[in-house]
């Protein structure tokens, strides 16, 4: 479980590159 949470935490810091990744689209 320990090592589901840690992926579930990289997948988040991905989808905050993906929005950063966005805001750069959207200036």
């Amino acid at each position: 479980t320990a090592t589901f949470n840690h992926l579930t935490t990289s997948f988040n810091n991905s989808t905050a590159s993906f929005n950063n990744s966005t805001t750069t689209f959207n200036n």
